[in-house]
């Protein structure tokens, strides 16, 4: 089974407008909007929507994933997030599309997009839902099958590194049952809560606990720490490193966490001049060990930022040398990894 093709449904010039139509909005700039219901791409502000009878939006019944587009205009990551998104919709019950099919619609929707000016990197979301049909809990009665959907967006990512460092607070808003945090869909009303609580608490973001204090994950992405090798280390450098982020049985899997266990240098330089080893761990992190950690690293759409507080209490003594060699690592990643890049043919939506 496919998604219908990427046509370009019209030639008009722009972006498809979700972004621009009041100058003053924060909400991200849209260049190009698919949907497998209109049967190709469009820069039309007035057809980037989703059917009301969708069950992606009137039950929550739908599944999401993301990628980069590069500054160089590439796509970044698509086959590490296509697997996600397959295994995502199989434990939601949705009936995936062909691989090939899902992916051109992305890389056409990126391609109608067209190339940013300026070295702007930009950002891809596509969902896949149990269809259209009727208003019923079961959607037995979409019968035209799955609705998949894409969006090309600016990216707000900062490029810069060192960036500025960001302030979290831990939230006691409860966690979703794993069933539904370890796959990627709709249900992120917990997720909106968890920023909401940080928003009103003059926070950058949250971080949730499980029932026993260790730490899971936030909003929308994933928080390792850096401890030293010795436990009686102290908060310096003086010691080997250990770079630590929580297992993936309660929380969703982070590609970007996965690519920083993989690209983690193996010594990095720390203040002072000197080098220290670096090894990586995935295991339960305590609210003890979060406080006491040297550094923490907040990573999601395949960046990452320093932690400079949570809850207040400052975090280490800066700079970051951990943050830094790893955020090199994946920018790095990002522009000269080959097999994880796709090229884009801009010219087929001139």
């Amino acid at each position: 089974m496919d998604v219908a093709p990427p046509v370009l449904l019209d030639r008009g010039g722009g972006g498809c407008g979700c972004g621009d139509l009041d100058p003053s909005s924060s909400a991200p700039i849209c260049y190009a909007f698919y949907s497998s219901y209109l049967g190709g791409v469009t820069r039309d502000p007035t057809l980037a929507a989703v059917p009301i009878d969708d069950h992606g939006f009137h039950r929550g019944h739908c599944v999401f994933d993301t990628a980069n587009v590069t500054v160089s205009g590439r796509v970044y990551a698509l086959e590490q997030h296509l697997d996600r998104i397959a295994l995502s919709a199989g434990q939601a019950g949705i009936l995936m599309p062909s691989r090939q099919s899902l992916r051109a619609a992305v890389l056409g929707t990126v391609a109608a997009g067209g190339r940013q000016p300026g070295g702007r990197c930009s950002f891809i979301r596509y969902w896949l839902t149990s269809g259209r049909g009727d208003f019923s809990i079961s959607p037995a009665g979409c019968d035209a099958g799955p609705g998949f959907f894409v969006v090309v967006h600016d990216d707000s990512h900062s490029l810069e590194i060192p960036t500025a460092t960001v302030a979290a607070v831990t939230s006691s808003v409860p966690l979703k049952p794993s069933l539904l945090s370890t796959m990627k869909t709709n249900n992120y009303l917990l997720n909106a809560l968890v920023a909401m609580d940080a928003e009103a608490r003059g926070a950058d973001f949250g971080i949730q606990m499980d029932e026993r204090g260790c730490i899971t994950e936030s909003s929308v992405s994933t928080v390792g720490i850096v401890v030293g090798s010795d436990e009686g280390g102290g908060g310096g450098y003086g010691d080997d490193l250990v770079f630590v982020v929580p297992p993936f049985d309660q929380i969703l899997a982070s590609t970007t966490v996965k690519r920083a266990l993989a690209l983690m240098p193996s010594t990095v330089q720390v203040p002072g001049g000197q080098t220290r080893n670096v090894r990586v761990e995935q295991r339960d992190i305590s609210s003890k060990e979060l406080f006491a950690a040297r550094e923490v690293i907040d990573f999601g759409g395949h960046f990452c930022r320093p932690v400079g507080s949570i809850d207040g209490l400052k975090v280490g003594a800066g700079p970051y040398p951990v943050y830094e060699a790893v955020a090199s690592a994946l920018c790095q990643d990002m522009a000269a990894n080959e097999s994880m890049l796709d090229d884009v043919s801009y010219d087929d939506y001139l």
